[in-house]
Protein backbone atom coordinates (compact mmCIF):
# COMPACT_ATOMS: atom_id res chain seq x y z
CA UNK A 1 0.00 0.00 0.00
CA UNK A 2 1.45 3.35 -1.04
CA UNK A 3 0.76 6.48 0.95
CA UNK A 4 1.69 9.94 -0.28
CA UNK A 5 3.22 12.35 2.19
CA UNK A 6 1.16 15.47 2.74
CA UNK A 7 2.99 18.74 1.90
CA UNK A 8 2.97 19.99 5.55
CA UNK A 9 4.68 16.76 6.67
CA UNK A 10 7.26 16.98 3.89
CA UNK A 11 8.00 20.59 4.87
CA UNK A 12 8.30 19.67 8.57
CA UNK A 13 10.68 16.77 7.84
CA UNK A 14 12.95 18.97 5.73
CA UNK A 15 13.59 21.35 8.64
CA UNK A 16 16.87 21.06 10.54
CA UNK A 17 14.94 20.28 13.74
CA UNK A 18 11.73 18.30 13.92
CA UNK A 19 9.21 18.00 16.75
CA UNK A 20 7.88 14.44 16.49
CA UNK A 21 5.09 13.08 18.63
CA UNK A 22 2.48 10.36 18.90
CA UNK A 23 -1.28 10.39 19.26
CA UNK A 24 -2.48 7.30 21.12
CA UNK A 25 -6.10 6.18 21.37
CA UNK A 26 -7.33 3.20 23.38
CA UNK A 27 -11.02 2.45 22.95
CA UNK A 28 -12.28 2.10 26.50
CA UNK A 29 -16.02 2.85 27.03
CA UNK A 30 -14.86 6.48 27.01
CA UNK A 31 -11.84 6.52 24.66
CA UNK A 32 -8.48 7.46 26.14
CA UNK A 33 -6.81 9.93 23.77
CA UNK A 34 -3.34 11.08 24.71
CA UNK A 35 -0.41 12.86 23.12
CA UNK A 36 3.32 12.68 23.77
CA UNK A 37 3.70 16.41 22.86
CA UNK A 38 1.41 18.16 25.30
CA UNK A 39 -2.29 18.85 24.88
CA UNK A 40 -3.21 18.72 21.18
CA UNK A 41 -6.43 19.46 19.31
CA UNK A 42 -6.96 17.06 16.43
CA UNK A 43 -10.04 15.59 14.72
CA UNK A 44 -12.42 17.52 16.94
CA UNK A 45 -10.97 15.96 20.10
CA UNK A 46 -8.52 17.11 22.75
CA UNK A 47 -5.61 14.68 23.06
CA UNK A 48 -4.32 15.06 26.61
CA UNK A 49 -0.64 15.23 27.43
CA UNK A 50 0.50 12.00 29.02
CA UNK A 51 3.84 10.55 29.94
CA UNK A 52 3.85 7.45 27.75
CA UNK A 53 6.66 5.76 25.86
CA UNK A 54 5.80 3.91 22.64
CA UNK A 55 8.36 1.28 21.78
CA UNK A 56 9.06 -1.86 19.85
CA UNK A 57 6.63 -1.37 16.97
CA UNK A 58 7.79 -4.16 14.68
CA UNK A 59 6.53 -5.77 11.48
CA UNK A 60 7.15 -9.28 10.19
CA UNK A 61 6.96 -10.56 6.62
CA UNK A 62 3.30 -11.54 7.07
CA UNK A 63 2.42 -7.96 7.99
CA UNK A 64 1.88 -8.69 11.68
CA UNK A 65 2.76 -5.86 14.07
CA UNK A 66 3.41 -5.74 17.78
CA UNK A 67 4.85 -3.38 20.33
CA UNK A 68 4.40 -1.93 23.80
CA UNK A 69 3.31 1.21 25.62
CA UNK A 70 4.91 2.18 28.90
CA UNK A 71 2.79 4.55 30.97
CA UNK A 72 4.58 6.45 33.73
CA UNK A 73 1.62 6.23 36.09
CA UNK A 74 2.58 8.13 39.26
CA UNK A 75 -1.03 8.63 40.40
CA UNK A 76 -2.22 5.09 39.43
CA UNK A 77 -4.94 6.51 37.14
CA UNK A 78 -3.95 4.23 34.24
CA UNK A 79 -3.68 1.22 36.56
CA UNK A 80 -7.22 1.90 37.80
CA UNK A 81 -8.53 2.29 34.25
CA UNK A 82 -6.93 -0.99 33.17
CA UNK A 83 -8.10 -2.82 36.28
CA UNK A 84 -11.71 -1.68 35.81
CA UNK A 85 -11.97 -2.10 32.03
CA UNK A 86 -9.17 -4.46 30.98
CA UNK A 87 -7.03 -4.18 27.86
CA UNK A 88 -7.63 -7.50 26.07
CA UNK A 89 -9.22 -6.88 22.67
CA UNK A 90 -9.46 -3.11 23.18
CA UNK A 91 -8.68 -1.27 19.95
CA UNK A 92 -5.36 0.61 20.07
CA UNK A 93 -4.51 3.22 17.42
CA UNK A 94 -1.21 5.08 17.21
CA UNK A 95 -0.50 8.03 14.90
CA UNK A 96 2.86 9.72 14.37
CA UNK A 97 2.92 13.47 13.77
CA UNK A 98 5.18 16.48 13.68
CA UNK A 99 4.19 19.48 15.81
CA UNK A 100 4.30 21.67 12.68
CA UNK A 101 1.98 19.29 10.78
CA UNK A 102 -0.52 18.15 13.43
CA UNK A 103 -3.37 18.12 10.90
CA UNK A 104 -1.64 15.33 8.95
CA UNK A 105 -0.75 12.50 11.35
CA UNK A 106 0.35 9.17 9.90
CA UNK A 107 -1.18 5.98 11.31
CA UNK A 108 1.65 3.67 12.38
CA UNK A 109 -0.39 1.07 14.24
CA UNK A 110 -3.96 -0.18 14.49
CA UNK A 111 -4.61 -3.28 16.55
CA UNK A 112 -5.66 -4.52 19.95
CA UNK A 113 -4.39 -4.56 23.50
CA UNK A 114 -2.91 -7.88 24.52
CA UNK A 115 -1.62 -7.93 28.08
CA UNK A 116 -0.56 -5.69 30.97
CA UNK A 117 2.49 -5.92 33.20
CA UNK A 118 4.59 -3.60 35.30
CA UNK A 119 4.97 -2.29 38.79
CA UNK A 120 3.79 0.72 40.76
CA UNK A 121 4.48 3.79 38.68
CA UNK A 122 5.23 1.98 35.39
CA UNK A 123 2.51 0.13 33.49
CA UNK A 124 3.47 -1.75 30.30
CA UNK A 125 0.70 -2.57 27.81
CA UNK A 126 1.59 -5.01 25.03
CA UNK A 127 -0.33 -4.75 21.77
CA UNK A 128 -0.66 -6.70 18.51
CA UNK A 129 -2.29 -5.94 15.19
CA UNK A 130 -5.60 -7.37 14.03
CA UNK A 131 -4.91 -10.13 11.53
CA UNK A 132 -6.51 -13.51 10.94
CA UNK A 133 -4.24 -14.93 13.64
CA UNK A 134 -4.99 -12.31 16.29
CA UNK A 135 -6.98 -13.68 19.19
CA UNK A 136 -10.41 -12.12 19.11
CA UNK A 137 -13.36 -12.80 21.33
CA UNK A 138 -13.81 -15.56 22.49
CA UNK A 139 -9.98 -15.47 22.22
CA UNK A 140 -9.79 -18.89 20.61
CA UNK A 141 -10.57 -20.51 17.31
CA UNK A 142 -13.78 -22.43 16.71
CA UNK A 143 -12.64 -26.05 16.70
CA UNK A 144 -13.43 -29.27 18.62
CA UNK A 145 -10.27 -28.93 20.77
CA UNK A 146 -11.73 -25.72 22.24
CA UNK A 147 -15.04 -27.28 23.27
CA UNK A 148 -17.01 -26.73 20.09
CA UNK A 149 -18.27 -30.24 19.39
CA UNK A 150 -20.60 -29.34 16.53
CA UNK A 151 -19.47 -27.14 13.70
CA UNK A 152 -22.26 -26.17 11.34
CA UNK A 153 -21.59 -27.39 7.79
CA UNK A 154 -20.88 -24.89 5.03
CA UNK A 155 -24.11 -23.64 3.44
CA UNK A 156 -26.38 -24.49 6.40
CA UNK A 157 -29.38 -22.17 6.77
CA UNK A 158 -30.65 -20.72 10.08
CA UNK A 159 -33.87 -18.75 10.36
CA UNK A 160 -34.20 -16.40 13.32
CA UNK A 161 -37.53 -14.64 13.16
CA UNK A 162 -37.76 -13.16 9.69
CA UNK A 163 -33.99 -13.14 9.16
CA UNK A 164 -32.24 -15.92 7.25
CA UNK A 165 -28.55 -16.63 7.96
CA UNK A 166 -26.45 -18.80 5.63
CA UNK A 167 -23.33 -20.26 7.26
CA UNK A 168 -20.24 -20.00 5.06
CA UNK A 169 -16.65 -20.97 5.69
CA UNK A 170 -14.35 -17.95 5.64
CA UNK A 171 -11.73 -18.45 2.95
Amino acid sequence: MRTDIAPPIAAAVEKPHTAPGYLLQIDFPVPLRCSTRGNVMYGGHVWVAMSVKIEGITFNVAGAQKGALTFFDADSAIAGLLQNHGIADRKVTIHYFDADAIDHPVCVFTGTGNKVSGSKGNIVVAFANMTGRTSMLPRRFIAPEFGFNHIVPDGAIDKIGTTTHIWQVRR
